[in-house]
C-alpha cells in the first residue's frame, strides 16, 4: 500500500502515513530528513485506502478510510493521534479507491471512491456528501463504465467544480476517462473516455489557448496491430476532442514527455522508439510532425539541461544485458528535435538476471548548479549518484546503500538544509514488498544554487519537480504533467 507524506502530528513537519493490516501506520519526521519509530493507530480491520484532509476545519489532519465494512472517518486531535473511526452510513460493501474533494462546494470535503455492486455487477463510484464535522452523510452512486485502478479528484476544466480523472484496468480498453462534475453529489457528466488500451499520458497546452489537452501512449499492442500517440483537444468547454492519431507502425514508444525542443515555443512529444529516441514536432495546433530519430533508445529516460546551454538533453537508463553491468548515459540536445550520441559511464553490477537499475531523477546534488543523475538500482539495493561535467558526460558513480529493492525514488530538499536529498520505495520483511519509504539525506557539498528553466519563460515548458520546502527546488526538468498557462480573464470561481 502507499504511504502519504503530509503532516499529521501537527508539528510542521514531514509525517509518512501508511495503512496496514488494522491500524494507520505513522512515522512521525523529525523535520531533519528522520523519523520517529513507528506509532500505530488501530482504525478498524483490514484497511484497504485511506485519503487525508481537515474534514471538520479544525486546522487538523484527518483521515477517511475504507475496510471491509465500508467507508469511516476520524478525527485528527494532533500529536498522530486519532478520535475512534466513525463509519459513514455506505450502499454496499466493498468499496475501494478512496479520494477526498470539495464535490458539491459547500466548503466541506466529500469522500469518493469506487464500489462494485456485487448483485447487479455494476460498477459505481460513490460519492459521500461531508458533514462538517469528520463525519459523512449517505452516500450517493453513479455508473462507472469499467473497474478503475486509479481514481483522482481533480478541477481539469477549469470551472471550479472537481471532477474525476480516471485510469481504468486492462482489458476494458479505458485506461484514462475524464468525469466532469457537476457540484452535485453523486451526480457526473458523461464521461469522456480515451482509446488506448495501456496509455501513460501527459497534459500540456498543446494550441496556445490556456487549456490542457492530453496526450497518450501505447507501450502495449495486440499482435499484428501498430501503436498509436493519442491526442486530444481540451476544447474548454469540458469536452476533449480526439485529434488524428499519429501511427507508430512497427514501433512501441516507451516513456513520454511533453517540452519544447525544437526551438519554435510549440510543445513537442518526446518517446523512446525501437530505433532511437524520437521527437514529434508540434506545429501548435495539435498536429505532429514525423518522428524525429536521433542517439540511442534508453530503457527509461529523463530530461534536463545537463549542460546548462538553454537546451533539454536527455538522461538515460540504457538497455541492460540479461545480467552483468548497467550503463547510464547522457545526450546533449541540439535545440534542433536531435540529440548528439550518447556518452556513457559504467553504472551498478550485479550477477543476477535481474533489472539492475529501474528508475532515475536529475538534479544538483552538488550545488554546482549543473543537475546530476541519482539512479535507483534495484537489482543492488542501492543508489548511484552520477556528478554531471559542465560539458554534460558523467563522472564515474559513487554508490550508497538504501535498501532492499529501490523501486521508484524522488530528489528533493526533504530536511530544510538547501540540500537535494534522495527518497525511494523499498521492501522490508517479511514480506519482501515495497512498502517502506527511506530516506537518504544529502550531508556534504555546499548548498545548491538554483538552476534556471532550460527554455525561455515565454515558450510552454514542463512542470520542475517539486520539493516539500520552499528554497531551493530540485533541476527543473521536463515532467509528464504540464502547468497549464494562465487565461487572460479567467472565469469567476464560486
Amino acid at each position: 500500500m502507499l504511504a502519504s507524506c503530509l503532516d499529521v502530528t501537527g508539528d510542521s513537519h514531514l509525517d509518512l502515513s501508511q495503512p496496514g493490516i488494522a491500524s494507520l501506520l505513522i512515522r512521525p519526521g523529525d523535520g531533519a530528513g528522520g523519523f520517529a519509530p513507528v506509532m500505530s493507530v488501530f482504525l478498524g480491520p483490514f484497511i484497504i485506502a485511506c485519503a487525508f484532509g481537515d474534514l471538520n476545519a479544525d486546522g487538523a489532519t484527518d483521515v477517511a478510510g475504507i475496510h471491509p465494512g465500508g467507508l469511516f472517518s476520524s478525527l485528527g486531535q494532533g500529536a498522530g493521534a486519532f478520535a475512534p473511526a466513525v463509519a459513514a452510513p455506505t450502499v454496499a460493501v466493498p468499496v475501494v479507491r478512496v479520494a477526498i474533494a470539495d464535490v458539491n462546494l459547500d466548503g466541506t470535503l466529500d469522500a469518493i471512491a469506487w464500489h462494485p455492486d456485487l448483485a447487479t455487477n455494476m460498477k459505481n463510484v460513490v460519492t459521500w456528501p461531508g458533514n462538517g464535522n469528520g463525519t459523512f452523510g449517505a452516500g450517493v452512486a453513479a455508473r462507472l463504465p469499467g473497474v478503475p485502478s486509479q481514481i483522482v479528484a481533480t478541477d481539469i476544466d477549469e470551472d471550479g467544480k472537481p471532477d474525476l480523472m480516471v485510469a481504468f484496468d486492462g482489458g476494458t480498453g479505458l485506461p484514462l476517462t475524464w468525469i466532469p462534475g457537476t457540484g452535485v453529489v453523486g451526480v457526473f457528466g458523461a464521461p469522456v473516455a480515451t482509446d488506448a488500451t495501456s496509455a501513460p499520458f501527459a497534459l500540456g497546452d498543446l494550441d496556445h489557448d490556456g487549456d490542457l489537452d492530453i496526450v497518450l501512449t501505447e507501450e502495449e499492442t495486440c499482435p499484428g496491430q501498430d501503436a498509436h500517440i493519442f491526442v486530444f483537444r481540451n476544447d474548454g468547454n469540458q469536452n476533449f476532442v480526439r485529434m488524428p492519431d499519429i501511427a507508430l507502425p512497427g514501433r512501441l514508444p516507451h516513456g513520454l514527455a511533453l517540452a519544447e525542443v525544437t526551438g519554435d515555443s510549440n510543445i513537442d512529444i518526446i518517446t523512446a522508439l525501437s530505433d532511437g529516441m524520437g521527437v514529434f514536432p508540434g506545429n501548435g495546433n495539435l498536429a505532429f510532425g514525423a518522428p524525429i530519430i536521433s542517439t540511442t533508445r534508453p530503457f527509461k529516460f529523463k530530461m534536463a539541461d545537463f549542460n546548462t546551454d538553454g537546451l533539454l538533453d536527455v538522461g538515460m537508463i540504457l538497455q541492460q544485458e540479461s545480467f552483468g553491468t548497467d550503463t547510464i548515459a547522457t545526450a546533449l540536445g541540439n535545440g534542433n528535435g536531435t540529440f548528439q550520441p550518447i556518452r556513457t559511464q559504467t553504472g551498478s553490477s550485479v550477477l543476477e538476471n535481474l533489472r539492475i537499475s529501474n528508475d532515475l531523477e536529475p538534479g544538483d546534488v552538488n550545488g554546482d548548479g549543473t543537475p546530476d543523475l541519482i539512479v535507483f538500482n534495484y537489482a543492488s539495493n542501492d543508489v548511484s549518484a552520477f556528478i554531471v561535467n559542465l560539458d554534460g558526460s558523467l563522472r564515474p558513480h559513487q554508490r550508497y546503500g538504501i535498501g532492499n529493492t529501490p523501486i521508484l525514488g524522488t530528489l528533493a530538499d526533504l530536511d530544510g538544509d538547501g540540500r537535494i536529498d534522495a527518497a525511494a520505495a523499498i521492501g522490508l520483511p517479511p514480506s519482501g514488498l515495497h512498502n517502506a519509504v527511506v530516506v537518504l539525506r544529502n550531508t556534504s557539498g555546499p548548498q545548491p544554487t538554483p538552476t534556471a528553466t532550460a527554455t525561455p519563460s515565454s515558450t510552454p515548458t514542463a512542470t520542475a519537480t517539486g520539493s516539500p520546502t520552499a528554497t531551493p527546488r530540485p533541476t527543473p526538468t521536463a515532467r509528464p504533467h504540464l502547468t497549464p498557462r494562465p487565461r487572460p480573464t479567467p472565469p469567476p470561481r464560486p
